[in-house]
């Protein structure tokens, strides 16, 4: 290469040869979010390269003496002295490629002479210094455009420094947006901060632009919430706002538990709480957690909306500290939920635990077992009192009456006592919780109630469909079905809590998919627990659940994700039922129950990418 031209590469084809292809710019919108982005460092020995917009005249004067201090530059080996050069040979490459005489600047996005893009990010860290430092790959590589690296996976890790004992706010100290891992220089880390209005916007919009850009081949793209069950909530609400592409194959979610609870993130198998500084050390641990996900396995996770309707006078407000702008009162509430909801203790307990929340974990955990021991105090509230029946798909399955004379399921000695012609009598509790679930997980300790109690007949009285425990399956995160059942008193609620012992029974009431409405009396108020989020309902017509999607999450494997293993084991007894020889039976199933759309290849690798990008399928799931 001669120093009267640095843009000249060697081994590449001149302006002169037959084989030049002239470079070609990509024109882009003034308004595109990769412009206005500051060039970021990432975890190793990044080398900072001039920003976008300046004029290259100046970049080439940025470039400082050769000598620091007078002191002359260390001597540098033979290999080192190529290694530089041919860095500096690709730079120069880039610039002379994507030049515009005419604004004086570098524009955005440049093709260069092989055809290929670079642009955004490409541009400003095009020298990353995983790919050009080891003197090994000279000999593999032709030309050093060869050792460009462009992101082919994305992972935007959306942060709430408030959630829990606030160990997300650790990740935002670190001042940085966005870096590569060393390790795997083809991924992309972003990290957001979802308390600040316009980062949070910036985030969205960038994960906007990489799923809908057709200029470099993104084969992955990673939605983290780092943060509680609500944050994972949050984050999903904010994509469906900018209407984001949630069955995108190349989408796959998963979370960071900073939160109390998690129960989330104990289902897919990512545990209850990460101890410690989530960074580490130079960063090592939060590497450690995104190689982890990165390298995990598929699953599918159903997505549930929440209505409540009020009636007139009647108003929702969410519990949260008194200044706090989301503690204003509605009159009509549209939410997701992902894990569970209940009616009743949980959210009596929780409108008075929120004002009080406190930043420490443990604090937290005295705080609710103060607010739990003073509302059984002052006395429960029947779900009789507030609850006019339960309904679904028009049908009234469970009436007021019948909330008021809940009947303790049937135990071994009631068992035993009818082999030997004896009758057991038990007095008639009035229930205090409705839980409508669909993650095998509660109470922040991984409580799978609908799995650990002993079967038993549903507490309705004439019960069929979806009360005949006959069709009852097994708690699943992705059958479109959600798990409801009643606690029978506060006793029963005391016990459940304590231990296992205290789950053997359960008032389970039935396992119903698609749709499900509870109406409420005129004018009582009660409270109401959303995926770890608490309202408080006055005057309230009615809550209604409704199927609304599903998602991709990532866990470890099925030896430690519950989510996994039950996404496996549900869609390989769905292909079996769709196999010849069971279409007829199926058929006659489907009749009569409901149908949801489901993926039927979770392109399960070892790396969790997905095998088959778009091999989706509808197929009936018999439901009851």
């Amino acid at each position: 290469m001669s120093a009267a031209d640095p843009g000249q590469l060697p081994n590449m084809p001149t302006d002169t040869s037959p084989d030049y292809k002239p470079p070609v710019v990509v024109p882009v919108p003034e308004n595109d979010p990769l412009i206005t982005r500051d060039h970021r460092k990432s975890i190793g020995d990044v080398r900072e390269l001039p920003t976008v917009d300046a004029p290259v005249s100046k970049r080439t004067a940025a470039a400082g003496p050769t000598t620091t201090a007078g002191l002359p530059t260390p001597r540098m080996s033979a290999d080192e002295q190529n290694d530089k050069e041919r860095q500096k040979a690709a730079a120069a490459a880039l610039r002379k490629a994507s030049y515009d005489s005419n604004t004086n600047k570098l524009p955005t996005t440049v093709r260069g002479p092989s055809g290929e893009f670079f642009h955004g990010e490409a541009v400003r860290q095009i020298l990353h210094p995983a790919a050009p430092s080891t003197t090994s790959l000279h000999h593999q590589f032709k030309n050093p455009q060869d050792l460009i690296i462009v992101p082919t996976c994305f992972v935007f890790i959306f942060v709430n420094p408030n959630s829990g004992p606030r160990q997300g706010a650790s990740l935002l100290d670190l001042d940085i947006y966005g870096f590569r891992l060393r390790s795997q220089p083809e991924v992309q880390v972003m990290i957001v901060n979802l308390m600040d209005v316009d980062d949070r916007n910036k985030g969205l919009r960038y994960f906007q632009a990489m799923q809908e850009t057709d200029r470099i081949d993104i084969q992955r793209l990673h939605v983290w919430s780092a943060g509680g069950d609500g944050t994972f909530m949050w984050v999903l609400e904010e994509l469906m706002g900018i209407k984001a592409d949630l069955h995108d194959p190349r989408l796959s979610f998963s979370t960071i538990p900073f939160g109390t609870g998690n129960d989330l993130s104990q289902v897919m198998g990512w545990g209850r709480s990460i101890v410690g500084d989530p960074a580490g050390d130079h960063m090592h641990r939060l590497d450690k957690i995104i190689q982890s996900r990165l390298n995990g396995q598929k699953a599918r996770l159903d997505i549930w909306e929440i209505e409540v309707e009020t009636n007139e006078g009647g108003f929702v407000q969410k519990a949260a500290k008194p200044k706090s702008p989301s503690a204003h009162k509605q009159t009509h509430l549209l939410r997701k939920m992902s894990n569970y909801s209940s009616l009743g203790v949980q959210g009596f307990v929780g409108v008075g635990f929120e004002p009080k929340r406190h930043h420490s974990r443990m604090m937290n955990v005295l705080e609710y077992a103060r607010q739990s021991t003073l509302l059984v105090l002052r006395g429960i509230p029947h779900v009789n009192t507030y609850a006019e029946n339960l309904e679904w798909k028009g049908q009234q399955i469970v009436t007021n009456d019948r909330l008021a004379k809940m009947t303790r399921p049937e135990s071994n000695r009631d068992v035993k006592a009818k082999e030997k012609g004896k009758t057991r009598k038990h007095r008639q509790r009035q229930a205090v919780e409705v839980v409508v679930q669909n993650i095998p997980g509660m109470w922040g300790r991984h409580v799978d109630m609908w799995g650990e109690a002993r079967m038993a007949p549903s507490v309705v009285l004439q019960p069929e469909g979806p009360t005949d425990c006959k069709n009852w399956t097994p708690n699943m995160a992705n059958d479109g079905k959600l798990e409801v059942f009643a606690i029978s008193s506060a006793f029963s609620y005391l016990r459940k809590q304590l231990g296992k012992w205290g789950r053997k029974t359960l008032s389970r009431i039935g396992q119903f998919p698609d749709e499900l409405r509870i109406n409420l009396i005129h004018g009582a108020e009660t409270a109401l627990m959303v995926d770890g989020e608490f309202y408080k309902l006055s005057n309230c017509k009615s809550i209604t659940w409704k199927l609304l999607i599903q998602v991709t999450v990532m866990g470890p494997d099925m030896e430690h994700s519950r989510m996994v293993r039950d996404s496996k084991e549900f869609f390989d007894a769905q292909k079996a039922a769709a196999s010849p020889g069971a279409g007829a039976s199926r058929v006659a199933a489907d009749s009569s129950a409901g149908a949801v759309p489901v993926t039927t290849d979770l392109g399960l690798g070892d790396n969790g990418i997905s095998q088959a990008k778009k091999n989706e399928a509808e197929i009936s799931v018999t439901s009851l």
